[in-house]
């Protein structure tokens, strides 16, 4: 059977629906996405018979996307339980819907505000060579129109329901599947990321992550800022790595240095009054000689990963932090993704995704969604 079959006919046999035929035609609409992630429905169904037939099944009340987007997520799971080790990787994407008159749950996207759309935040599973697993959470808002406060500050709630839904799922199915334990979770993010509050939650839980550092935050140092104190630790090594071309400029090598910093945090008392202390490492890789024309490459990372070498060296171990690609592009979608972002149904008046270990995927008005904990609610 091929490898894509199979795939969908596994997703489809664990996905609740209340006729077997619907599985069946959601095992057909997978395959089809998987073979054509690229096209847009029509395209890959090949013809307008067909795709009457995804837009029907989409279309039918008796399929909820909630049932749908757990049979992803458990698949997905199912196959994270054959790893030791899981990267989960977290961004955010806009969906830009300007013509789709007939949904109000829209909101503007980019940043004049003059497309309307959702954002999608994705939660997907890699191995820790980078292999694409699948999909493990999804969230869909809309922004607030007009002059509403801004979502900046409102929105850092998905990162934290992001490693909920992963955890969620990943520790039913190990638990479903008799395993003495799951796998170890290795959360990605990018410089979005970096909040106190995600910070906090990821050492609460007990996983490890690597996330992009932008606060230059206090720490327990002489020198007090992160960003200071990391440039004052000693090389551990310097590695020639290659820079694909971008933004017209050529390919090329760059020679940078690595250095590391494992301290403690230290929350500002009047922004996080019940924050506590967090010990984390900061790692920053720092081209200091790039030719005139380049920008040097410089990149700083909050990880837990662990540490620690002979002779007191520290020797991080940065899941696919040498991989030729740029850490702004973490997320790697396959045809497994693309197939649950084509199946998310947006509703008027589904349920909220954003509740704590929610996996649903419809549509919410800011103002509308679920808290989680006390003070983490996306777009409230």
């Amino acid at each position: 059977m091929h490898t894509h079959t199979l795939w969908a006919a596994q997703v489809a046999a664990g996905t609740v629906l209340p006729d077997k035929r619907l599985q069946a035609r959601l095992a057909c609409i997978l395959e089809t996405f998987a073979e054509r992630p690229n096209d847009a429905i029509p395209q890959a169904a090949g013809s307008w018979g067909q795709a009457k037939g995804v837009y029907r099944f989409l279309a039918n009340p008796r399929v909820r996307s909630a049932a749908v987007h757990q049979g992803l997520t458990r698949d997905t799971a199912r196959q994270c339980l054959e790893q030791r080790t899981v990267l989960v990787v977290q961004d955010t994407t806009s969906l830009n819907l300007t013509g789709c008159h007939v949904l109000p749950e829209l909101g503007p996207i980019g940043s004049g505000n003059l497309a309307q759309g959702v954002l999608l935040h994705s939660t997907l599973a890699l191995t820790e060579q980078g292999a694409m697993l699948g999909v493990l959470g999804l969230q869909t808002w809309a922004r607030p129109a007009g002059n509403a406060p801004g979502p900046e500050a409102k929105e850092s709630g998905k990162w934290l329901h992001g490693i909920d839904q992963a955890r969620q799922v990943v520790w039913e199915t190990a638990w479903a599947a008799g395993a003495t334990a799951p796998p170890r979770l290795v959360h990605r993010m990018d410089r979005e990321g970096d909040v106190y509050e995600v910070l906090q939650w990821v050492e609460e839980v007990g996983d490890s992550a690597i996330i992009r550092c932008v606060q230059n935050r206090r720490v327990e140092d002489p020198l007090r800022l992160a960003h200071a104190a990391v440039r004052a630790q000693p090389v551990l090594g310097r590695v020639t790595i290659p820079v694909p071309r971008s933004h017209g400029k050529p390919a090329r090598t760059a020679t940078v240095e690595m250095r590391a910093l494992t301290t403690t945090l230290r929350p500002e008392r009047a922004k996080y009054p019940h924050a506590w202390p967090l010990a984390w490492t900061l790692v920053e890789v720092w081209e200091p000689t790039p030719a005139l024309e380049d920008e040097a490459l410089h990149w700083l990372l909050w990880t837990r990963e662990p540490g620690g070498g002979a002779g007191g060296g520290a020797a991080i171990h940065l899941p696919l932090a040498n991989r030729d690609v740029s850490l702004d592009a973490e997320e790697r979608l396959s045809y497994r993704g693309t197939a649950a972002g084509k199946l998310g149904q947006f509703r008027k008046g589904s349920r909220d995704v954003h509740q704590r270990g929610s996996t649903d995927c419809g549509v919410t008005r800011p103002g509308a969604a679920g808290t989680g904990r006390a003070g983490h609610g996306v777009a409230q």
